[in-house]
């Protein structure tokens, strides 16, 4: 970054009030602490990332039509109860 840059920076930050100006601290302490301390993972092909965190048996249709229903089920009372 250049030295004319910074003082552009530097000018609009005096503009800003004594609030805004602490708004924009904490804001860049979270960027710097966002880049800086957290370690830069790499990325992460996800096709089958999850494979084995489930049973192989598992039918994915049955068991969100069964919470489906289970919704269902309950939206239905909370009417009857409303009535």
């Amino acid at each position: 970054m250049s030295v004319q840059t910074v003082r552009q920076v530097e000018d609009l930050i005096d503009q800003l009030s004594p609030s805004e100006q602490a708004l924009l601290m904490e804001r860049l302490a979270r960027r710097v602490r966002l880049t800086v301390l957290s370690p830069v993972l790499p990325a992460r092909d996800l096709y089958g990332a999850w494979k084995a965190k489930f049973p192989e048996d598992l039918d994915l249709d049955a068991a969100l039509s069964e919470i489906r229903e289970e919704w269902t089920n309950e939206w239905d009372q909370e009417g009857n109860l409303a009535e």
